[in-house]
């Protein structure tokens, strides 16, 4: 952001067209011409916490020199701290695992670099965007591409020619074809000193949920949320007299569940 301040300047590009489209009068065009910040900032150190009304940037200036910068100060900083936020809460998951940036192609691609050095602040250990790389000197680097595995013949071939090139440690991106069989291939062709695998597509807990193991684990916790529901009598408020049971039920977490259509009258109590 504050690199944009720095270079914030009306060129005649953009004056012209002020001028041509009758946007400002004279004046303010000359004003702008000469246009250079002068004033002060300050705010957080990157990688700091903040809270609601806590002054998260302050500007110093007369009102003219300050106010123009408002919308480029705003736009760097909310986006910037909400991949921070989003960044810090996925390293704090993982832990002492790297975690890598490989987002460039799910924004734009000036954002995609903004991006990059966000998650790196917040504890990205890498990314795959060289441009972020090459600008603010975040470590960068990745895993294959689903065009090389598409490349080969097969998906054997593929993770042949990344282990015979970058060595057993290498991660192999297993979800090209069918994940199960990816996984069965890797390992087969990696052996016990794979680096790891990939998953670039695809519902996680969909997939999660296909082994034996994960699907016994699931109807362990479906059970254990039948559990939780338990039934509630009810009340008609305007009869004054029991209305029935088992009309609303709470879910797991205890949060109630809507009643069937036609009882919105009734009031829950507990039995």
């Amino acid at each position: 952001m504050l690199d944009a301040i720095e270079d914030f300047r009306f060129g005649d590009a953009e004056l012209t067209d002020l001028r041509d489209r009758e946007v400002v009068d004279q004046r303010t065009l000359d004003f702008l011409a000469d246009y250079r910040f002068d004033g002060d900032v300050w705010g957080y150190a990157e990688g700091e916490t903040y809270f609601p009304y806590s002054p998260v940037l302050v500007v110093e200036s007369d009102f003219a020199h300050g106010v123009i910068l408002e919308t480029v100060v705003l736009s760097i900083l909310n986006h910037d701290s909400a991949v921070a936020s989003a960044a810090s809460r996925m390293t704090g998951a993982a832990g002492t695992r790297p975690v890598i940036e490989m987002g460039s192609r799910r924004t734009h691609d000036a954002a995609a670099v903004a991006a990059a050095r966000a998650a790196y602040i917040a504890g990205f250990s890498s990314t795959s965007n060289l441009e972020a790389g090459r600008r603010y000197g975040v470590p960068t680097g990745g895993t294959a591409a689903h065009a090389f595995t598409l490349l080969h013949e097969s998906e054997r071939e593929a993770f042949e020619a990344q282990i015979a090139s970058l060595g057993s440690g290498t991660t192999l991106l297993v979800d090209t074809y069918d994940v199960t069989e990816g996984v069965n291939t890797a390992i087969e062709v990696g052996g016990t000193s794979l680096g790891g695998v990939r998953l670039d597509s695809g519902d996680l807990v969909v997939r999660a949920e296909r082994g034996p193991r994960a699907a016994r684990r699931a109807g362990r916790d479906r059970d254990q949320d039948r559990r939780h529901l338990r039934p509630r009598r009810v009340r008609d408020r305007r009869a004054g007299r029991g209305a029935g049971r088992h009309l609303w039920r709470r879910d797991a977490r205890g949060h109630r569940l809507r009643p069937p259509d036609g009882l919105d009258g009734l009031q829950a109590r507990r039995p």
